[in-house]
Protein backbone atom coordinates (compact mmCIF):
# COMPACT_ATOMS: atom_id res chain seq x y z
CA UNK A 1 0.00 0.00 0.00
CA UNK A 2 3.08 2.55 0.77
CA UNK A 3 4.50 1.78 -2.66
CA UNK A 4 1.34 2.68 -4.12
CA UNK A 5 0.11 5.44 -2.31
CA UNK A 6 4.33 6.91 -2.99
CA UNK A 7 3.86 5.58 -7.12
CA UNK A 8 -0.14 7.88 -6.90
CA UNK A 9 2.11 10.79 -5.57
CA UNK A 10 4.96 10.55 -7.45
CA UNK A 11 2.36 10.76 -10.44
CA UNK A 12 0.57 13.50 -9.68
CA UNK A 13 3.58 15.79 -8.66
CA UNK A 14 4.65 14.57 -12.77
CA UNK A 15 1.37 15.71 -13.88
CA UNK A 16 1.48 19.46 -12.03
CA UNK A 17 4.78 19.67 -12.90
CA UNK A 18 3.66 18.49 -17.18
CA UNK A 19 0.74 21.13 -16.45
CA UNK A 20 3.19 23.83 -15.71
CA UNK A 21 6.08 23.30 -18.05
CA UNK A 22 2.75 23.39 -20.94
CA UNK A 23 1.41 26.28 -19.64
CA UNK A 24 5.10 27.86 -19.79
CA UNK A 25 5.45 26.39 -22.81
CA UNK A 26 2.28 27.85 -24.52
CA UNK A 27 3.63 31.24 -22.79
CA UNK A 28 6.70 30.96 -24.48
CA UNK A 29 5.11 30.36 -28.17
CA UNK A 30 2.31 33.22 -28.06
CA UNK A 31 5.45 35.51 -27.18
CA UNK A 32 7.25 34.37 -30.08
CA UNK A 33 4.13 34.47 -32.38
CA UNK A 34 3.58 38.27 -31.09
CA UNK A 35 7.67 39.13 -31.22
CA UNK A 36 7.62 37.58 -34.69
CA UNK A 37 4.50 39.93 -35.92
CA UNK A 38 6.17 42.83 -34.18
CA UNK A 39 9.33 42.43 -36.19
CA UNK A 40 7.59 41.76 -38.99
CA UNK A 41 5.75 45.27 -38.63
CA UNK A 42 9.41 46.51 -37.87
CA UNK A 43 11.53 45.44 -40.79
CA UNK A 44 8.02 46.30 -42.95
CA UNK A 45 8.38 49.66 -42.07
CA UNK A 46 11.93 50.31 -41.74
CA UNK A 47 12.25 49.07 -45.49
CA UNK A 48 9.62 50.98 -46.98
CA UNK A 49 9.20 54.56 -45.19
CA UNK A 50 11.78 56.01 -47.13
CA UNK A 51 9.53 55.51 -50.31
CA UNK A 52 6.89 57.91 -48.41
CA UNK A 53 7.04 61.77 -48.36
CA UNK A 54 5.81 64.72 -46.61
CA UNK A 55 4.11 67.04 -48.58
CA UNK A 56 3.23 70.88 -47.17
CA UNK A 57 0.77 73.45 -49.46
CA UNK A 58 1.76 76.66 -48.81
CA UNK A 59 -1.04 79.30 -49.83
CA UNK A 60 -0.18 82.55 -51.57
CA UNK A 61 -1.31 85.68 -50.02
CA UNK A 62 -2.41 87.69 -52.86
CA UNK A 63 -2.75 90.73 -50.85
CA UNK A 64 0.40 90.37 -48.72
CA UNK A 65 0.55 92.93 -46.12
CA UNK A 66 4.36 95.31 -45.67
CA UNK A 67 5.81 94.13 -42.50
CA UNK A 68 5.39 96.02 -39.25
CA UNK A 69 8.06 98.73 -37.76
CA UNK A 70 7.37 98.56 -34.60
CA UNK A 71 7.48 95.21 -32.57
CA UNK A 72 6.35 95.10 -29.24
CA UNK A 73 8.21 91.74 -27.82
CA UNK A 74 11.61 91.91 -26.52
CA UNK A 75 15.07 90.11 -28.70
CA UNK A 76 12.98 91.68 -32.24
CA UNK A 77 15.46 90.04 -33.91
CA UNK A 78 14.99 86.90 -32.47
CA UNK A 79 10.75 86.94 -32.44
CA UNK A 80 11.57 87.87 -36.30
CA UNK A 81 13.88 84.93 -36.86
CA UNK A 82 11.66 83.00 -35.38
CA UNK A 83 8.63 83.93 -37.87
CA UNK A 84 10.75 83.55 -40.81
CA UNK A 85 11.82 79.89 -39.62
CA UNK A 86 8.08 79.09 -39.34
CA UNK A 87 7.04 80.46 -42.27
CA UNK A 88 9.90 78.86 -44.46
CA UNK A 89 9.29 75.18 -45.33
CA UNK A 90 12.97 74.61 -45.13
CA UNK A 91 13.29 75.25 -41.63
CA UNK A 92 12.55 72.12 -38.95
CA UNK A 93 10.76 74.40 -37.10
CA UNK A 94 7.97 75.39 -40.08
CA UNK A 95 4.34 74.21 -39.52
CA UNK A 96 2.00 74.08 -42.84
CA UNK A 97 -1.40 74.70 -42.16
CA UNK A 98 -2.04 72.51 -45.23
CA UNK A 99 -0.64 69.46 -46.22
CA UNK A 100 -0.42 65.38 -46.67
CA UNK A 101 2.00 62.83 -48.34
CA UNK A 102 3.09 60.70 -50.97
CA UNK A 103 4.64 57.91 -52.39
CA UNK A 104 7.57 56.86 -54.78
CA UNK A 105 6.78 54.72 -57.42
CA UNK A 106 8.08 53.50 -60.76
CA UNK A 107 6.05 52.99 -63.55
CA UNK A 108 6.37 49.24 -64.99
CA UNK A 109 7.50 49.48 -68.35
CA UNK A 110 10.03 52.17 -67.47
CA UNK A 111 11.00 51.31 -64.00
CA UNK A 112 13.98 53.32 -63.91
CA UNK A 113 11.79 56.15 -63.79
CA UNK A 114 10.19 57.48 -60.11
CA UNK A 115 7.80 59.76 -59.57
CA UNK A 116 5.74 60.51 -56.51
CA UNK A 117 1.83 59.63 -56.59
CA UNK A 118 -0.49 61.72 -54.17
CA UNK A 119 -4.14 62.78 -54.17
CA UNK A 120 -5.29 65.60 -56.31
CA UNK A 121 -6.72 67.34 -53.17
CA UNK A 122 -3.14 67.87 -51.81
CA UNK A 123 -1.90 69.35 -54.02
CA UNK A 124 -4.59 71.22 -55.98
CA UNK A 125 -3.58 74.62 -56.84
CA UNK A 126 -0.25 73.93 -56.59
CA UNK A 127 2.12 74.69 -59.72
CA UNK A 128 1.78 72.97 -62.58
CA UNK A 129 5.45 71.78 -64.43
CA UNK A 130 6.70 73.90 -66.75
CA UNK A 131 4.78 76.64 -66.47
CA UNK A 132 6.75 78.19 -63.63
CA UNK A 133 4.58 79.89 -60.41
CA UNK A 134 2.64 81.89 -62.75
CA UNK A 135 -1.39 82.35 -61.14
CA UNK A 136 -0.20 79.71 -59.17
CA UNK A 137 -2.56 79.39 -55.93
CA UNK A 138 0.02 77.33 -53.64
CA UNK A 139 3.36 76.61 -53.20
CA UNK A 140 3.79 72.74 -52.97
CA UNK A 141 7.28 71.62 -50.83
CA UNK A 142 7.86 68.14 -50.77
CA UNK A 143 10.69 66.26 -47.53
CA UNK A 144 12.21 63.16 -47.98
CA UNK A 145 12.85 60.86 -44.95
CA UNK A 146 16.68 61.85 -45.52
CA UNK A 147 15.51 65.44 -44.70
CA UNK A 148 16.35 66.64 -48.00
CA UNK A 149 13.08 68.48 -49.64
CA UNK A 150 12.83 70.82 -52.89
CA UNK A 151 9.69 73.02 -54.31
CA UNK A 152 7.73 70.97 -56.27
CA UNK A 153 5.36 70.54 -59.56
CA UNK A 154 2.21 68.91 -61.03
CA UNK A 155 2.96 66.87 -63.83
CA UNK A 156 -0.22 65.81 -64.04
CA UNK A 157 -4.13 65.26 -62.04
CA UNK A 158 -7.21 64.16 -62.68
CA UNK A 159 -10.41 65.13 -60.31
CA UNK A 160 -12.12 61.92 -61.27
CA UNK A 161 -9.77 60.01 -59.87
CA UNK A 162 -8.29 62.04 -57.29
CA UNK A 163 -4.97 61.22 -57.89
CA UNK A 164 -2.03 63.76 -58.92
CA UNK A 165 1.98 62.87 -60.04
CA UNK A 166 4.63 65.09 -58.86
CA UNK A 167 7.68 65.54 -60.81
CA UNK A 168 11.36 65.11 -59.11
CA UNK A 169 13.80 67.48 -59.28
CA UNK A 170 16.83 65.22 -58.65
CA UNK A 171 19.08 68.09 -59.08
CA UNK A 172 18.04 70.33 -56.66
CA UNK A 173 18.23 67.36 -54.21
CA UNK A 174 21.14 66.29 -55.64
CA UNK A 175 20.10 62.71 -55.81
CA UNK A 176 19.67 60.10 -59.36
CA UNK A 177 16.68 58.29 -59.92
CA UNK A 178 18.30 54.86 -58.56
CA UNK A 179 18.89 56.83 -54.97
CA UNK A 180 14.92 56.86 -54.65
CA UNK A 181 13.21 53.18 -53.85
CA UNK A 182 9.83 53.17 -55.28
CA UNK A 183 7.63 51.12 -53.53
CA UNK A 184 6.59 47.80 -54.64
CA UNK A 185 3.32 46.64 -56.12
CA UNK A 186 1.53 43.85 -54.83
CA UNK A 187 2.19 40.80 -58.06
CA UNK A 188 -1.54 39.82 -57.43
CA UNK A 189 -4.89 41.16 -56.24
CA UNK A 190 -5.46 38.96 -53.12
CA UNK A 191 -6.41 41.27 -50.66
CA UNK A 192 -9.36 39.70 -48.32
CA UNK A 193 -11.37 40.98 -45.80
CA UNK A 194 -9.42 40.74 -42.26
CA UNK A 195 -5.91 41.34 -43.62
CA UNK A 196 -3.56 43.09 -41.46
CA UNK A 197 -1.79 46.10 -43.15
CA UNK A 198 0.40 48.73 -42.00
CA UNK A 199 -0.50 53.07 -43.07
CA UNK A 200 2.37 55.03 -43.45
CA UNK A 201 1.48 58.62 -43.54
CA UNK A 202 1.61 62.41 -42.41
CA UNK A 203 -1.44 62.89 -39.85
CA UNK A 204 -1.63 66.77 -38.58
CA UNK A 205 1.78 67.45 -40.40
CA UNK A 206 3.86 65.82 -37.80
CA UNK A 207 5.86 64.33 -40.48
CA UNK A 208 7.28 67.54 -41.73
CA UNK A 209 10.59 66.40 -40.86
CA UNK A 210 10.39 63.87 -43.23
CA UNK A 211 9.85 60.65 -41.35
CA UNK A 212 6.10 59.17 -41.87
CA UNK A 213 4.24 57.99 -38.72
CA UNK A 214 2.94 54.07 -38.76
CA UNK A 215 0.03 52.54 -38.03
CA UNK A 216 -1.51 49.36 -38.28
CA UNK A 217 -4.95 47.50 -38.84
CA UNK A 218 -7.16 45.16 -40.44
CA UNK A 219 -8.96 45.50 -43.58
CA UNK A 220 -12.96 46.00 -43.40
CA UNK A 221 -14.24 46.06 -46.38
CA UNK A 222 -12.91 46.15 -49.85
CA UNK A 223 -15.86 48.39 -51.66
CA UNK A 224 -16.52 51.32 -50.23
CA UNK A 225 -17.84 54.71 -51.14
CA UNK A 226 -18.64 58.43 -49.39
CA UNK A 227 -22.21 59.88 -48.79
CA UNK A 228 -23.72 59.19 -52.42
CA UNK A 229 -24.04 62.23 -54.82
CA UNK A 230 -26.94 63.65 -56.34
CA UNK A 231 -28.16 61.45 -59.66
CA UNK A 232 -25.71 61.35 -62.52
CA UNK A 233 -27.43 63.03 -65.54
CA UNK A 234 -27.54 61.08 -68.64
CA UNK A 235 -24.23 61.05 -70.14
CA UNK A 236 -21.70 62.17 -67.21
CA UNK A 237 -21.91 61.84 -63.69
CA UNK A 238 -22.38 64.64 -61.41
CA UNK A 239 -19.87 67.40 -60.96
CA UNK A 240 -19.61 66.42 -57.08
CA UNK A 241 -19.09 62.90 -57.68
CA UNK A 242 -15.63 61.42 -58.24
CA UNK A 243 -14.88 57.76 -59.02
CA UNK A 244 -14.82 56.34 -55.68
CA UNK A 245 -18.55 57.57 -55.07
CA UNK A 246 -18.91 54.78 -57.19
CA UNK A 247 -17.38 52.19 -54.44
CA UNK A 248 -13.69 51.46 -55.24
CA UNK A 249 -12.17 52.59 -52.14
CA UNK A 250 -10.41 50.16 -49.05
CA UNK A 251 -12.05 50.49 -46.24
CA UNK A 252 -9.30 49.70 -42.85
CA UNK A 253 -9.82 49.64 -38.78
CA UNK A 254 -7.42 51.96 -38.28
CA UNK A 255 -7.09 55.98 -37.87
CA UNK A 256 -6.67 57.67 -41.14
CA UNK A 257 -6.97 61.48 -39.63
CA UNK A 258 -6.12 64.36 -41.71
CA UNK A 259 -2.78 64.82 -43.18
CA UNK A 260 -2.95 60.81 -43.77
CA UNK A 261 -4.00 61.78 -47.59
CA UNK A 262 -1.78 60.45 -50.20
CA UNK A 263 0.14 57.36 -48.00
CA UNK A 264 0.89 54.26 -48.39
CA UNK A 265 -0.54 51.34 -47.67
CA UNK A 266 1.10 47.53 -47.14
CA UNK A 267 0.82 44.26 -46.70
CA UNK A 268 3.02 42.40 -44.39
CA UNK A 269 5.38 42.04 -47.43
CA UNK A 270 5.68 45.78 -47.43
CA UNK A 271 3.65 45.48 -50.98
CA UNK A 272 2.05 48.60 -51.83
CA UNK A 273 -1.90 47.60 -51.99
CA UNK A 274 -2.82 51.06 -51.52
CA UNK A 275 -2.94 55.23 -51.49
CA UNK A 276 -4.62 56.00 -47.90
CA UNK A 277 -7.03 59.48 -48.18
CA UNK A 278 -8.36 60.76 -45.61
CA UNK A 279 -11.09 62.85 -48.18
CA UNK A 280 -14.36 60.02 -47.51
CA UNK A 281 -14.18 60.80 -43.54
CA UNK A 282 -14.04 64.65 -44.53
CA UNK A 283 -17.29 64.29 -46.70
CA UNK A 284 -19.10 62.62 -43.23
CA UNK A 285 -17.31 59.39 -42.23
CA UNK A 286 -16.58 58.67 -38.73
CA UNK A 287 -13.09 59.17 -38.25
CA UNK A 288 -12.40 55.95 -36.85
CA UNK A 289 -12.58 54.56 -39.92
CA UNK A 290 -9.90 54.61 -42.72
CA UNK A 291 -9.95 54.12 -46.23
CA UNK A 292 -7.55 53.76 -49.44
CA UNK A 293 -7.45 53.81 -53.19
CA UNK A 294 -6.72 50.36 -53.73
CA UNK A 295 -3.56 49.97 -56.20
CA UNK A 296 -4.36 47.11 -58.25
CA UNK A 297 -3.73 47.00 -62.36
CA UNK A 298 -6.53 49.19 -62.81
CA UNK A 299 -5.19 52.02 -60.71
CA UNK A 300 -1.42 51.30 -62.00
CA UNK A 301 -3.28 52.17 -65.31
CA UNK A 302 -4.51 55.64 -63.90
CA UNK A 303 -1.07 55.79 -62.32
CA UNK A 304 1.13 55.46 -65.58
CA UNK A 305 -0.94 57.62 -67.77
CA UNK A 306 -0.50 60.46 -64.98
CA UNK A 307 3.79 59.90 -65.01
CA UNK A 308 3.56 60.41 -68.69
CA UNK A 309 1.82 64.03 -68.18
CA UNK A 310 -1.18 62.74 -70.39
CA UNK A 311 -5.05 63.24 -69.58
CA UNK A 312 -6.59 59.78 -67.86
CA UNK A 313 -9.24 58.31 -70.17
CA UNK A 314 -11.80 56.34 -69.01
CA UNK A 315 -14.62 53.87 -70.56
CA UNK A 316 -17.99 54.71 -72.07
CA UNK A 317 -20.48 52.39 -72.92
CA UNK A 318 -23.77 54.76 -73.68
CA UNK A 319 -26.21 53.68 -71.25
CA UNK A 320 -28.31 55.08 -69.01
CA UNK A 321 -28.20 52.63 -66.29
CA UNK A 322 -31.01 52.23 -63.15
CA UNK A 323 -30.98 50.74 -59.87
CA UNK A 324 -33.91 47.99 -59.59
CA UNK A 325 -36.14 47.94 -56.93
CA UNK A 326 -36.18 45.62 -54.02
CA UNK A 327 -39.73 45.20 -54.90
CA UNK A 328 -39.47 44.63 -58.39
CA UNK A 329 -36.50 41.85 -57.93
CA UNK A 330 -38.68 38.85 -58.08
CA UNK A 331 -40.46 40.53 -61.07
CA UNK A 332 -37.61 40.51 -63.33
CA UNK A 333 -36.86 36.50 -62.90
CA UNK A 334 -33.28 36.98 -62.76
CA UNK A 335 -31.30 33.84 -62.86
CA UNK A 336 -30.56 31.74 -59.61
CA UNK A 337 -28.14 33.42 -57.15
CA UNK A 338 -28.36 37.20 -58.68
CA UNK A 339 -29.69 39.85 -56.13
CA UNK A 340 -29.81 42.53 -58.17
CA UNK A 341 -28.54 43.93 -61.53
CA UNK A 342 -28.09 47.39 -63.41
CA UNK A 343 -31.10 48.00 -65.80
CA UNK A 344 -30.74 49.67 -68.99
CA UNK A 345 -33.04 52.54 -69.00
CA UNK A 346 -31.64 53.67 -72.43
CA UNK A 347 -29.26 52.62 -75.10
CA UNK A 348 -27.82 55.66 -76.86
CA UNK A 349 -27.75 55.06 -80.97
CA UNK A 350 -24.67 53.70 -82.49
CA UNK A 351 -22.86 53.85 -79.09
CA UNK A 352 -20.50 50.83 -78.03
CA UNK A 353 -23.36 49.16 -76.00
CA UNK A 354 -25.81 49.55 -79.03
CA UNK A 355 -22.52 47.91 -81.41
CA UNK A 356 -22.00 45.04 -79.24
CA UNK A 357 -25.96 43.85 -79.49
CA UNK A 358 -26.71 45.06 -75.88
CA UNK A 359 -30.82 46.49 -75.98
CA UNK A 360 -32.81 48.99 -73.59
CA UNK A 361 -34.19 46.60 -70.90
CA UNK A 362 -31.41 44.20 -70.67
CA UNK A 363 -30.30 43.95 -67.29
CA UNK A 364 -26.57 43.58 -67.16
CA UNK A 365 -25.22 41.00 -64.28
CA UNK A 366 -21.39 40.78 -64.81
CA UNK A 367 -18.50 42.47 -66.56
CA UNK A 368 -15.38 40.45 -67.30
CA UNK A 369 -17.05 38.22 -64.50
CA UNK A 370 -17.10 40.94 -61.86
CA UNK A 371 -20.66 41.12 -60.55
CA UNK A 372 -23.15 43.85 -61.16
CA UNK A 373 -25.66 44.68 -58.61
CA UNK A 374 -26.23 47.99 -59.65
CA UNK A 375 -26.21 51.27 -61.94
CA UNK A 376 -22.63 52.35 -59.74
CA UNK A 377 -21.35 49.07 -59.74
CA UNK A 378 -22.14 49.02 -64.05
CA UNK A 379 -20.35 52.62 -63.68
CA UNK A 380 -17.01 51.54 -62.04
CA UNK A 381 -16.34 48.47 -63.88
CA UNK A 382 -16.47 50.54 -67.48
CA UNK A 383 -14.75 53.27 -66.06
CA UNK A 384 -12.01 51.84 -64.93
CA UNK A 385 -11.83 49.64 -67.85
CA UNK A 386 -10.75 52.92 -70.28
CA UNK A 387 -11.70 53.08 -73.90
CA UNK A 388 -10.83 50.76 -76.44
CA UNK A 389 -10.60 47.78 -74.32
CA UNK A 390 -12.77 44.93 -75.09
CA UNK A 391 -15.34 43.56 -72.55
CA UNK A 392 -17.56 40.90 -71.84
CA UNK A 393 -20.91 41.81 -70.34
CA UNK A 394 -23.48 39.19 -68.93
CA UNK A 395 -27.01 40.90 -69.47
CA UNK A 396 -30.09 39.08 -68.81
CA UNK A 397 -32.77 39.77 -71.72
CA UNK A 398 -36.22 39.88 -69.80
CA UNK A 399 -38.40 38.96 -73.18
CA UNK A 400 -35.86 35.84 -73.93
CA UNK A 401 -35.61 34.74 -70.45
CA UNK A 402 -31.83 34.41 -70.64
CA UNK A 403 -28.99 35.47 -70.17
CA UNK A 404 -26.20 36.17 -73.18
CA UNK A 405 -22.50 37.03 -73.17
CA UNK A 406 -21.46 39.71 -75.86
CA UNK A 407 -19.12 41.44 -76.35
CA UNK A 408 -18.43 45.34 -76.28
CA UNK A 409 -15.71 47.80 -77.67
CA UNK A 410 -15.80 50.52 -75.33
CA UNK A 411 -15.72 54.15 -76.18
CA UNK A 412 -14.69 57.26 -73.68
CA UNK A 413 -15.91 58.70 -70.96
CA UNK A 414 -17.15 62.60 -71.65
CA UNK A 415 -14.73 64.45 -69.69
CA UNK A 416 -16.54 67.10 -67.41
CA UNK A 417 -13.97 68.82 -65.25
CA UNK A 418 -11.44 70.31 -68.03
CA UNK A 419 -10.43 72.99 -65.70
CA UNK A 420 -9.55 70.73 -63.07
CA UNK A 421 -7.63 68.69 -64.95
CA UNK A 422 -3.77 69.11 -65.66
CA UNK A 423 -1.63 67.54 -68.55
CA UNK A 424 1.60 68.32 -69.47
CA UNK A 425 1.93 66.16 -72.57
CA UNK A 426 -0.90 65.60 -74.82
CA UNK A 427 -1.31 61.59 -75.70
CA UNK A 428 -1.21 62.68 -79.01
CA UNK A 429 0.71 65.92 -81.66
CA UNK A 430 -1.48 68.11 -82.81
CA UNK A 431 -2.54 68.06 -86.78
CA UNK A 432 -2.02 71.13 -88.38
CA UNK A 433 -3.33 72.87 -85.41
CA UNK A 434 -6.21 70.59 -84.52
CA UNK A 435 -6.29 68.57 -81.60
CA UNK A 436 -8.93 65.47 -81.68
CA UNK A 437 -10.68 63.19 -79.39
CA UNK A 438 -13.02 60.73 -79.08
CA UNK A 439 -16.22 61.65 -80.13
CA UNK A 440 -17.64 62.02 -76.36
CA UNK A 441 -14.59 62.75 -75.40
CA UNK A 442 -15.59 66.43 -73.66
CA UNK A 443 -19.19 66.87 -72.04
CA UNK A 444 -19.86 70.33 -73.39
CA UNK A 445 -20.08 69.13 -76.73
CA UNK A 446 -22.72 66.54 -76.01
CA UNK A 447 -26.46 67.20 -76.11
CA UNK A 448 -29.56 64.90 -75.06
CA UNK A 449 -30.11 64.20 -78.22
CA UNK A 450 -26.92 63.13 -78.95
CA UNK A 451 -26.19 60.07 -81.52
CA UNK A 452 -22.96 58.27 -81.17
CA UNK A 453 -21.28 59.05 -84.72
CA UNK A 454 -18.43 57.21 -86.26
CA UNK A 455 -16.07 59.93 -86.52
CA UNK A 456 -13.52 61.93 -84.47
CA UNK A 457 -14.35 64.89 -82.19
CA UNK A 458 -12.36 68.25 -83.02
CA UNK A 459 -11.59 69.44 -79.73
CA UNK A 460 -9.69 72.39 -80.11
CA UNK A 461 -8.10 74.77 -82.54
CA UNK A 462 -4.97 75.96 -82.20
CA UNK A 463 -4.77 80.39 -83.21
CA UNK A 464 -2.69 80.80 -86.53
CA UNK A 465 -2.69 77.23 -87.20
CA UNK A 466 -3.49 76.07 -90.82
CA UNK A 467 -6.89 74.55 -89.25
CA UNK A 468 -7.69 78.10 -88.20
CA UNK A 469 -7.78 79.25 -91.98
CA UNK A 470 -10.64 77.14 -92.20
CA UNK A 471 -14.03 76.76 -92.00
CA UNK A 472 -13.72 74.05 -88.98
CA UNK A 473 -15.19 74.91 -85.42
CA UNK A 474 -14.60 72.98 -82.34
CA UNK A 475 -17.29 70.65 -81.09
CA UNK A 476 -17.39 69.48 -84.92
CA UNK A 477 -17.26 65.86 -85.86
CA UNK A 478 -14.25 64.75 -88.72
CA UNK A 479 -15.80 61.26 -90.61
CA UNK A 480 -13.04 60.98 -92.89
CA UNK A 481 -9.58 61.98 -94.37
CA UNK A 482 -9.11 62.20 -97.41
CA UNK A 483 -11.98 59.54 -97.96
CA UNK A 484 -10.43 57.59 -95.18
CA UNK A 485 -12.89 56.58 -92.27
CA UNK A 486 -11.34 57.47 -88.71
CA UNK A 487 -13.35 56.80 -85.89
CA UNK A 488 -10.59 57.53 -82.61
CA UNK A 489 -8.04 59.37 -82.20
CA UNK A 490 -5.49 56.33 -83.26
CA UNK A 491 -6.98 56.35 -86.81
CA UNK A 492 -7.33 59.85 -87.32
CA UNK A 493 -3.35 60.29 -86.30
CA UNK A 494 -2.54 57.13 -88.01
CA UNK A 495 -4.36 58.65 -91.16
CA UNK A 496 -2.79 61.92 -91.30
CA UNK A 497 1.25 60.78 -90.06
CA UNK A 498 2.14 60.70 -93.85
CA UNK A 499 0.37 62.95 -95.71
CA UNK A 500 1.69 66.60 -96.94
CA UNK A 501 -0.07 69.08 -99.14
CA UNK A 502 -3.83 69.99 -98.88
CA UNK A 503 -5.66 67.28 -97.32
CA UNK A 504 -9.53 67.22 -97.55
CA UNK A 505 -11.77 66.05 -93.91
CA UNK A 506 -14.92 65.32 -94.32
CA UNK A 507 -17.56 66.00 -91.50
CA UNK A 508 -20.48 63.99 -90.53
CA UNK A 509 -22.98 66.70 -91.65
CA UNK A 510 -21.70 66.41 -95.42
CA UNK A 511 -19.38 69.61 -95.34
CA UNK A 512 -15.96 68.94 -96.90
CA UNK A 513 -12.93 71.11 -95.50
CA UNK A 514 -9.45 71.64 -97.42
CA UNK A 515 -6.64 71.88 -94.79
CA UNK A 516 -3.02 72.71 -96.34
CA UNK A 517 -0.24 72.21 -94.97
CA UNK A 518 1.12 75.92 -95.18
CA UNK A 519 0.54 78.24 -92.29
CA UNK A 520 -1.44 80.90 -92.61
CA UNK A 521 -0.10 84.80 -93.63
CA UNK A 522 -0.21 86.83 -90.75
CA UNK A 523 -2.26 89.76 -90.40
Amino acid sequence: MKNLSAQIGILIAAMFLWENMAVESAAQSDLSAALALEEAFVETIDRNEKSVVSIARIRLDPNPQPPQRFNPFPFPDQRDQLRQNREDPRSPEFIPNEFGAGVILAPQNEPEKRYILTNYHVVKGGPVFGRGNEQTESLLYVRFVSGAGYHASILAADPRSDLAVLAIDYEKLQLKPEDLKPLRFAQHETLRKGQIVIGLGNPYAIARDGSPSASWGIVSNLARAPKPPPDPETFTVSPEETLHHTGTLIQVDMRLNLGTSGGALLNLHGDFVGLTTSLAALEGYETSAGFAIPADKRFQRIFETLARGEEVEYGFLGVTPQDIPSAELTLRKLPLGQSGGAELAQVFHNSPAGQGGIKRGDIVLSIDGRTILNRRDLMREISLLGPETRTTLKVFRPEQGRALFLNVKLGKWPSQDEEEMIVTQPRYPGWRGLQVDYPTGRSRFLTRSFSYPDAVLVREIKADSPSSATELQSGEFIATVNNRPVRTPAEFHKAVEKLSGTVVLKLIDGREIAISDAEPDAP
